[in-house]
């Protein structure tokens, strides 16, 4: 799980990527966000309070700052499966950075809001509560004249697979292909990846396997790379050795029906 939890986040990490995913669902794709903009946050940030060491985790945080001023502290978590808790995980996640910011005084003039975004990559739709009062069992117990004074909370889940195609095409970094993969898995029942050099081909394999399950990925990238200095240039390469291997296995399977 360790492992999974770390090759999902490297994508994710490189600023140019996690710049463009801010853009696209925050901005419709118009470049508001600069990857020169990015400052790694702590994946885990941790603070005192009453004698206790509490922690705020994401999968990938980085803050917004331009002219040296914090503008932002965005976080992204993945996901291949609807939680039904996640409304709670990102309020303890927000709430646990803006406690953060109270105990360190020296940041008292500079408070900088929090936002976190979920990717969800799962093949049903997310069927889970999506706001902090669709948590709760017994909502419906509470008096309705106490309930406006209860305060919700709401998340915001991206659903990679069932993306508009045209939406992909926002996209201008290497996360774009592991959208269209998605969207066409979804819409098609297979992939057809387009010819594109990319940057980070052994990024998105990693992620691609953490969030299928599927090992093969990785597997097809290793063995071109072992092959080819520097490894593959695209996914088309990574299909190709899929399709190979196919063909390897449909002789041997052939030659063994022969003799039988």
């Amino acid at each position: 799980m360790a492992e999974k939890d770390t090759t999902e986040k490297v994508l994710l990490s490189i600023d140019e990527v996690f710049a463009d995913v801010i853009n696209v669902f925050a901005f419709h794709g118009d470049q508001v966000i600069s990857p020169t903009d990015l400052r790694n946050d702590v994946v885990m940030t941790t603070y005192d309070h009453a004698d206790q060491l509490r922690s705020r985790e994401c999968d990938v945080s980085k803050f917004w700052v331009k002219g040296g001023v914090r503008i932002l502290l965005s976080g992204i978590a993945n996901h291949s499966a609807a939680d039904g808790d996640m409304p709670l995980r990102v309020i303890g996640n927000d709430s646990a950075s803006y406690r953060g910011q109270l105990a360190d005084s020296s940041k008292e003039s500079a408070r900088y809001p929090v936002m976190t975004v979920v990717l969800y990559f799962g093949e049903q739709e997310w069927d889970k509560p999506k706001n902090l009062l669709g948590c709760f069992d017994n909502w419906n117990k509470i008096p309705d004249a106490m309930k406006p004074l209860i305060q919700d909370y709401r998340i915001h889940v991206f659903d990679i697979p069932r993306m508009n195609p045209e939406d992909v095409e926002l996209f201008r970094s290497d996360f774009r292909v592991v959208a269209d993969y998605f969207v066409q898995k979804h819409r098609n029942h297979r992939y057809q990846p387009r010819r594109g050099k990319m940057k980070y081909v052994k990024q998105v394999c990693d992620l691609l396997a953490a969030a299928t399950g599927d090992r093969h990925f990785v597997d097809k990238y290793n063995i071109i790379a072992q092959a080819k200095e520097g490894g593959p240039d695209d996914m088309c390469e990574i299909v190709e050795q899929f399709i190979e291997e196919g063909k390897s296995i449909g002789r041997a399977e052939g030659k063994a029906e022969g003799r039988a």
